[in-house]
């Protein structure tokens, strides 16, 4: 009766790496991978925050200047302002 021939382990040849170690080194790229992603998600999400009060300042300070001309509009618009600006300009000064 004949006999099946025995298996042979796999033999690494010169430069080419065996199968499970190919395996397991796919499977270390990916962990690294999967950290990297990790890594970046955080980061993304913090310069999100970042960003977000960022214009949430910026939003404030748009406002707060908006309310600034007004007064400075309303000032140049009074009856007193016009009248000053009458009086420099008699005495030659204005601005």
């Amino acid at each position: 009766m004949p006999t099946a021939p025995p298996e042979l382990a796999p033999v690494a040849t010169r430069g080419r790496p065996t199968p499970q170690a190919r395996i397991e080194e796919l499977e270390y790229e990916l962990s690294l991978s999967r950290e990297l992603r990790r890594r970046l998600e955080e980061e993304r999400r913090r310069l999100d925050a970042h960003l977000a009060a960022a214009e949430a300042d910026r939003a404030h300070l748009l406002s707060v200047l908006a309310q600034r001309e007004a007064y400075v509009a309303a000032i140049h618009r009074s009856v007193v302002w016009r009248a000053a600006q009458a009086l420099r300009r008699l005495v030659g000064r204005t601005w």
